[in-house]
């Protein structure tokens, strides 16, 4: 059975100065009101009903978590004593969610109430980690040590997710909680079928080796090389139009292509180390898998 991926219902709220007299809300705020590209409505919808609550370590899925953001309560739970570190990042996962009767929807994950499927989870963690790094690093002195191995694998993986699809436009999806406008994006260059199991193979990622739990090098190996390899391919895609379409050189193909020999070839380190048994790809393995794309991209054209 074909996963379906939700469209986002579109919320249209505007922008209440009330609501941002809390100085941390008013520096968020700030901060995305001067650097992203698109609107904030989830942010200026969700931010009138906020709660915010201390956390007892009973309270929270993940013991040493610092913060929690409930989708279904509206409500982010933190311990106090590193609120700094935690809240940016918390509120980043509020400003892209919106409950529906079928689904939460969060940045680029759903849980779907129909099935009780949740996909996005380790994409939306690792973009969501990234925009914290970006915008909000150094909103306290001693925030990034404290979170410098914080989803270091899947921060990577969006980070060249944006690379391939555009900044500007990762960043809309994501504060719209449209997984399903990113994933249609993706089939652009690539089948439904693929492009879900490169999302799921970012969630088992965030399952077994990036949410704080002990690395499981064999899982998580194969899927940081599904991820890395269906990046590239989906390069080689939109490289071999181009070149079929005249709107770039022969030796101009040939050094894009090594650019993607290069994010192919990437290999998983955790915590600064390179994860044993890792292998790089090879030239004939690379060969081989660029001879069937191009097949697939001009096949369009005839």
């Amino acid at each position: 059975m074909k996963l379906e991926i939700l469209p986002t219902p579109i919320i249209e709220t505007e922008y209440d100065e009330q609501f941002f007299q809390n100085p941390i809300f008013k520096d968020f705020h700030e901060c995305l009101n001067n650097n992203v590209k698109t609107d904030l409505d989830l942010l200026y919808q969700n931010i009138k009903t906020l709660k915010m609550k201390r956390f007892s370590k009973e309270q929270v899925n993940d013991k040493a978590s610092l913060a929690e953001y409930s989708v279904v309560y509206n409500t982010i739970l933190y311990n106090p004593e590193r609120f700094k570190i935690a809240i940016m990042h918390e509120l980043l996962h509020m400003s892209s969610s919106i409950l529906t009767e079928n689904c939460q929807f969060s940045g680029f994950s759903q849980f779907q109430q129909d099935g009780y499927v949740l996909i996005g989870i380790g994409l939306n963690e690792g973009y969501t980690a990234l925009l914290d790094d970006r915008y909000f690093m150094d909103y306290t002195p001693d925030k990034r040590v404290y979170l410098n191995d914080s989803y270091m694998i899947l921060k990577q993986l969006a980070g060249m997710l944006e690379d391939l699809l555009g900044h500007d436009f990762v960043e809309a999806c994501y504060f719209h909680a449209d997984l399903k406008g990113l994933i249609d994006c993706l089939c652009q260059f690539a089948s439904y079928n693929d492009s879900i199991c490169f999302i799921l193979a970012l969630d088992n990622i965030y399952t077994y080796c990036d949410s704080g739990k002990e690395l499981r090098p064999r899982i998580a190996m194969e899927n940081y090389r599904y991820a890395i390899e269906f990046i590239g391919k989906c390069y080689i895609t939109i490289f071999t139009e181009m070149l079929y379409k005249g709107e770039i050189t022969e030796a101009k193909y040939a050094e894009l292509m090594g650019y993607v020999y290069t994010i192919m070839r990437k290999q998983l380190r955790f915590k600064d180390q390179l994860v044993i048994g890792c292998r790089r790809m090879g030239k004939h393995q690379f060969k081989k898998i660029l001879k069937a794309e191009q097949k697939k991209a001009i096949k369009k054209y005839t």
